[in-house]
């Protein structure tokens, strides 16, 4: 997947459309300053954007 498509996808109005996008085996960590999200499916991701 494109990272361009991705990041459209994830700020349209309906950002769960992404998880059509992601990889079967799909992983994923978020660092921000203070503090890491991270996954290890899809169904991680959706609730991450829950």
């Amino acid at each position: 997947m494109a990272l361009r498509t991705y990041m459209a996808s994830m700020d349209s109005p309906h950002p769960e459309r992404t998880l059509d996008l992601l990889e079967p085996d799909f992983r994923f960590l978020i660092a921000l300053p203070g503090s890491e999200i991270t996954g290890e499916s899809k169904e991680d991701f959706a609730a991450y954007i829950a």
